[in-house]
């Protein structure tokens, strides 16, 4: 540990004396070893340590550049106070991009796509092109499959009374979808046979379901009940229902 203060020392001494003795040509190539050095260490802790790969490292260097450079400009104030601004300019946007990132669960290869995407073409871009529709998307799905197991007359059971057909075919619900969102969906609202038999493809789960009168009997939801759905949540095991937390009674004393 000691050495390495040492060598910590002798290098800021150095650096400190460079400007002095060298010129503009190996100024030029030290800034680009530092430059290099301190860009190997962000991947090192972004991949080492936290196991992520970034690709957007340019948007800081811009961001900081930019900023130092718009401070000496407009205020005159000097790189050593504008390198301050601008760091914190980039903590600050590293703070946002990873909440988005990580708020979201996106990590391996899709963390770094949606760091180049912040680096190369914008924040309005990945906003609207990406994260909006992610976002919604996200809230769509969660509805779905919410609604085909959180419905009135859902299937519960304790552990010894449970069975599994039953489950699949009372415990989820066949959403009734118009064919238009069937399509886009996948038919996922025929989620009780999926359940029963997942090999079934999603092509093929409409025919399963008109053929076999056993799959006819799962309850049903509808767009306007699905609604009503998302409110129930939980289950009453004295009406054998799901309930809304307006229906539950204050426990008398």
């Amino acid at each position: 540990m000691k050495k390495e203060f040492v060598y910590l020392g002798i290098l800021a001494v150095l650096m400190l004396a460079l400007p002095a003795v060298a010129g503009p040509y190996w100024l030029s190539v030290a800034t680009l070893i530092l430059y290099f050095a301190y860009t190997g260490q962000a991947w090192n802790v972004m991949m080492g340590f936290a196991g992520q790969l970034s690709l957007g490292h340019s948007l800081y260097v811009g961001v900081g550049a930019y900023a130092a450079g718009a401070i000496f400009f407009h205020y005159g104030i000097g790189p050593w106070a504008g390198l301050w601004v601008a760091m914190l300019l980039c903590v600050a946007l590293g703070l946002v991009i990873g909440f988005l990132a990580f708020r979201f669960g996106i990590s391996g290869v899709y963390f770094a796509l949606l760091t180049i995407a912040f680096a190369t073409v914008g924040w309005r871009s990945v906003l609207f092109a990406y994260a909006l529709p992610y976002y919604i998307a996200a809230m769509v799905g969660v509805g779905l499959f919410y609604v085909q197991h959180q419905f009135e007359d859902a299937y519960w059971e304790s552990h010894d009374k449970w069975d599994y057909v039953t489950a699949c075919l009372r415990g989820s619900s066949h959403l009734k979808l118009p064919a238009v969102f069937q399509w886009f969906t996948g038919s996922i609202g025929l989620h009780h046979i999926h359940h029963l038999s997942p090999r079934i493809p999603n092509y093929r789960l409409q025919r399963c379901h008109d053929d076999n009168v056993l799959f006819q009997s799962a309850p049903e939801v509808t767009f306007r009940s699905g609604m009503s759905a998302l409110r129930l949540a939980l289950w009453d095991e004295d009406r054998r229902r799901m309930v809304r937390f307006d229906e539950v009674s204050e426990p008398t004393a």
